[in-house]
Parts: structure tokens; sequence; C-alpha cells
């Protein structure tokens, strides 16, 4: 094996999608399996419900969205978990995008490398693409719902005794870890945007 060979197996960029890959198709599986023995349970014990329990969401599938990101969001975000298989294998997938973009970032760094586009110009245009797409995750995708008054004006009661029927099971907690996510990453954008731009006014002033 040639030292360029060794150099790529041992860059992060390589390792975190296929380590996150790995554990977010483990942990969706495990999802599936504790809704299938859920529903069963729920049905059987109320066999005259006219629809599924929306209330629920399985413990895997929060662990996969605390530890592997958003891209568990894509395509269905924090919506009822569904199971069919190439909605996970698309969400696998933007897992594995999230984290080579991750571990590209963190090998320029550790090399001392500059950014990877470095026109501040472009740079900008890219962050301030990415600040749109972000906007329609939070529009569309389900996690924006946790800061409405959804449960009425009686909602810390509402919430509390919700959260005490389902704990961690609760769909809640999606939507509460989706925020954190999603804002921690418009922040991060906006921040990159507003210094790319900053960066490049002052470049053509000069």
């Amino acid at each position: 094996m040639s030292l360029l060979d060794k150099q790529s197996t041992k860059s992060w960029k390589f390792r975190l999608p296929i380590l996150q890959g790995i554990l977010a198709s483990l942990l969706l599986l495990a999802a599936a399996y504790q809704q299938g023995r859920y529903y069963n349970w729920f049905f059987r014990t109320y066999p005259k419900a006219f629809e599924i329990d929306y209330g629920y969401n399985p413990p895997a599938r929060l662990i996969a969205l605390f530890i592997c990101g958003p891209g568990i969001l894509i395509p269905s975000g924090s919506n009822a978990y569904n199971l069919s298989k190439p909605l996970l294998g698309i969400s696998v997938l933007c897992v594995m995008a999230f984290w080579f973009w991750v571990g590209l970032l963190v090998d320029r760094k550790s090399r001392g490398r500059g950014p990877i586009i470095r026109s501040n110009l472009l740079r900008g245009a890219v962050y301030g693409a990415l600040l749109l797409f972000l906007g329609f995750l939070w529009c569309n995708l389900g996690p924006i719902a946790v800061l409405d008054n959804q449960f009425g004006p009686t909602f810390h009661h509402d919430l509390s005794l919700y959260l005490s029927v389902y704990g961690l099971r609760a769909h809640f907690w999606m939507d509460f870890i989706a925020v954190l996510w999603l804002g921690g990453l418009s922040v991060l954008c906006a921040w990159q945007f507003v210094v790319s731009l900053k960066t490049a006014l002052l470049s053509f002033r000069h």
C-alpha cells in the first residue's frame, strides 16, 4: 500500500461517514423493531383505534438523530416514523454526506490547509444556499412545530402530562433535538455567510 493510500484510509472524511452510516443503519433498524413491537401492543390494547399513535417515536430513532445528525431528518423529517426501505436508505446516505463534509473540514484543519473554496464571494454564496436549504428543513420537515404553541393555552400542563406518559418515546423529543441541530447549523452558516461577504467587500475596496 502506498503512502497516499495509507493517508486516505486514515482520513476523517472516510472514517466519519462510514462509522456514522453503519451506526445510523443499525439504529434505524432497531427503531423499526421497536415501532413494530409498540404498535402490536397498541392495536391489541386498543383494537378499535382508527389511526396509529402519533405521539410515539422509537427511542432508537431519537438516539440516531442525536448522535448521527440532521441527515436522519431527510426525507421524512421528524414526522411519524416511516419503515419504507428506500426512505431509510436516503436517510443513511444523507447522514454519510453530512459527516463526509465534517470529516473533510477536520482533515483540512488538521493539515493546516485553507478553506475548500478560496473565493470569499463564492464561499458566501455557498453558505447562503445552505441557509436557504436549512430554512426549507425548518419549514417543511416538522421541527419548527416545537416552537409553536401547539398545545393551546394549557401548553405547560399538557406537555408535562404528554412527557410523563411517553418519556423518551415522546415524539416531542425528535422535534427538540432537531431544533438543536438545525439551530446550531443555521447559526454557523449565517456567521460564515456574513464573514465571507464582509471579507469579500473589504478585498474589493483594496
